[in-house]
Order: C-alpha cells, then sequence, then structure tokens
C-alpha cells in the first residue's frame, strides 16, 4: 500500500510540472512570466497550486505512516482506506454528475434560481454521505475482522482509529457540491488559499500527533485538515450567494445529528463486532442497519424538507406519465 501511494505521490508531482511545461510550448505566444495579462486563463495558477495540496494531502499521512511507524501500520491504515475510499467514490460520484448543469446554471446569473438547484443538490449529497458513513461507522470493526482474520502482522482492530476516519470522510465527502458550484462561478483563488492553509497544517500537526498518539493521531490530523477545507469553502459558497446559512444548519440538525444518535444506539447496544463472524452475517446486518439509518433519516427529514421532496416526487411522477 505504501509503495502505491509513494508512486501515486511521484507521479502526480511529475505530471503538475509536465501540465505547466506543455502548456507553455502549447500556448508559448502567452509568455508567462513575462506578460501577466492571463484574463483568456483565469485561474489556472490557482488550479494547480490546488491540485499540488490534494496531491500533498491524499499522499502524506501514508508515507508519514510508514517512516514514523513502520509499514506494517501503513497495511492497517490500508485496509480502513479500502472501505472509506469506496464508499467515497460512490459519494463522488453523485457529486460530480451535476457539476457541468451547474455551471451553465450559474452562467444565466439567476443567483435565486441557482441556489435552490445547489440546496436540493447539496441535500441529496449530505444525505448519501451521512447515511454510507453512519452505517460505515458501525459495521467497519467487524468487516476488519473478517478480512484480516489469520494475518497477524499488525493488529488491525481500532475503533478509536475507525470512528475518527469515518468523521473525516464524512467531513471530506460533503465538500462536492461546494467545490463543484465554485469551480462552476470560477472563483479558485479563495478555496486554493484555504486548500493550500489545510495542507501546511497537515504537514505541520500530523508528525507529533502521529509521534504521541499513533494512528488516531494520524485520523485526528486529516479530520482538521478536511475540517479546513470543507468550512472554508461552504463560507465562500453562502458569501457568493448571500444567503443560505440557515440551511446549513438544517443539515446538521436534522441529517447529522439523527445520524449519529443511531449509529451510537446501534454500538452500544447491538453488539455486531461479536456477532458478525462472516461475510454472510456481514450482509445480513449490513442491510438491516443501512434500512434502520435510512428509515431513520427519511423521518427526520421528511417535514423540514418536505418542499425538497415535493420537488423530486413531482419530477417522478411526470416523468412517468410521459
Amino acid at each position: 500500500y505504501l509503495t502505491i501511494k509513494l508512486f501515486y505521490f511521484i507521479w502526480n508531482t511529475l505530471a503538475v510540472f509536465a501540465i505547466v511545461v506543455i502548456f507553455k510550448k502549447t500556448y508559448s505566444s502567452l509568455k508567462i512570466g513575462i506578460n501577466k495579462d492571463l484574463r483568456d486563463i483565469k485561474g489556472v495558477k490557482d488550479v494547480l497550486l490546488k491540485k499540488v495540496a490534494s496531491v500533498i494531502s491524499s499522499t502524506y499521512p501514508a508515507l508519514l505512516l510508514g517512516i514514523l511507524l513502520g509499514t506494517n501500520i501503513v497495511s492497517v491504515y490500508g485496509v480502513y482506506m479500502l472501505v472509506i475510499s469506496g464508499l467515497s467514490s460512490i459519494i463522488d460520484s453523485f457529486a460530480t454528475g451535476p457539476k457541468d448543469s451547474l455551471g451553465l446554471l450559474l452562467s444565466e446569473g439567476d443567483k435565486k434560481k441557482s441556489y435552490d438547484i445547489f440546496n436540493k443538490y447539496t441535500f441529496i449529497i449530505v444525505s448519501i454521505s451521512a447515511l454510507f458513513f453512519s452505517t460505515a461507522v458501525v459495521l467497519m470493526i467487524s468487516f476488519v475482522k473478517i478480512y484480516t482474520s489469520g494475518v497477524t502482522d499488525a493488529d488491525y482492530i481500532n475503533q478509536t482509529f475507525s470512528i475518527i476516519l469515518c468523521i473525516s470522510a464524512f467531513v471530506g465527502a460533503i465538500q462536492g457540491p461546494y467545490t463543484n458550484i465554485l469551480n462552476g462561478a470560477s472563483i479558485f483563488k479563495k478555496p486554493r488559499i484555504y486548500q493550500i492553509v489545510g495542507a501546511v497544517v497537515l504537514l505541520i500537526i500530523a508528525v507529533p500527533l502521529v509521534h504521541f498518539f499513533g494512528i488516531v493521531g494520524l485520523a485526528i490530523s486529516v479530520l482538521v485538515h478536511n475540517l479546513i477545507v470543507t468550512i472554508s469553502k461552504m463560507i465562500i459558497t453562502y458569501e457568493y450567494f448571500k444567503y443560505g446559512e440557515k440551511d446549513l444548519f438544517k443539515y446538521l440538525l436534522f441529517i447529522l445529528v439523527p445520524q449519529v444518535i443511531i449509529s451510537s444506539l446501534l454500538m452500544l447496544f447491538l453488539n455486531v463486532q461479536n456477532k458478525i463472524t462472516s461475510y454472510f452475517d456481514f450482509t445480513i446486518f449490513g442491510i438491516i442497519i443501512f434500512l434502520s439509518n435510512l428509515l431513520i433519516l427519511f423521518v427526520s427529514t421528511m417535514l423540514p424538507f418536505k418542499s425538497i421532496y415535493s420537488y423530486f416526487a413531482n419530477r417522478f411522477v411526470r416523468k412517468i406519465r410521459k
């Protein structure tokens, strides 16, 4: 796993420089470094810097673990990230789908209409993210136990690490709508600044936290990084629209809080770690827990987000009638 992450880091770093070289050769008439008028390619430097910061934040954790704690701990990290990456990819597929449509919508100049669509889009992503990771936090240790059965090179069971990692992944997943709306609005500079700040903070705090708290310290570092990046994108987005902050609190109160409560209760009283001993058990309990979380999600959001449910219900009925 460490070798793959190291290769990924080197490849992406070289890719950034390759893009710069190819761009200079292809658009040599722009004379970058001499002619500072880059209005036709607004945001290029910001995007490149964001890419560098993103590469650092995605590859640094595994590299740091390998250096400070050894490759065995990287294997532990890799098993948990196998689940997190899979869930994040599913959520990302939902988040990236409408990004081109968002850009087109924003180009019309109607911010009220744009925000109305953005709010529905964000509701979907936050709901899916909360549903997936509230289920994952209950089942993660059970999966790791089954997946690493018979493997003795390291202690793979770490409940605290699992919980913090799931929270961090949720925070990272919900930034998708905000990222896409800012890209669609061609707002690159402010997000770039906070992306770099997040990467620098990760570089600085990860070393002492990993030294004192081990792999849990790494999870805390990644959580802090994700909080900085996600919260900053939220602030910039609501500044762009000039309203909508109350909807953010509705997401937290009616989506996140109920999912945290039901997940905590399931972890305390269901005791799945001792009941799940095979992939069959994992599948059955996974379906039950997922449906339980889905039911809670629907009940907790049905009234506060009634207009959104009505919107999608009406669209569904119109499609059937066609």
